[in-house]
């Protein structure tokens, strides 16, 4: 039982820091940070059939909003 809450008071830390992340990288744009610039269109490479299509460019916007919503949620705002 002690385990359980250790790994909730965890699992709820590690949620807040990532939610943090999120809204940190809304409110800089990603043309400040070339490695995460880099980095996200090495793994969308990788993840998309399309291989970087302009779909991924118009629907960054709308991934901005999701992560934000979500941060949103998670910090229970």
């Amino acid at each position: 039982m002690v385990h359980e809450s250790r790994t909730g008071v965890f699992s709820s830390i590690v949620t807040s820091c990532i939610s943090i992340l999120f809204l940190f990288f809304l409110f800089v744009p990603l043309s400040s940070f070339p490695f995460f610039f880099s980095f996200f269109h090495f793994s969308a490479f990788f993840s998309s059939s399309l291989a970087l299509s302009p779909s991924v460019y118009r629907d960054l916007p709308f991934l901005y909003l999701r992560l934000y919503v979500h941060a949103l949620f998670s910090l229970g705002l």
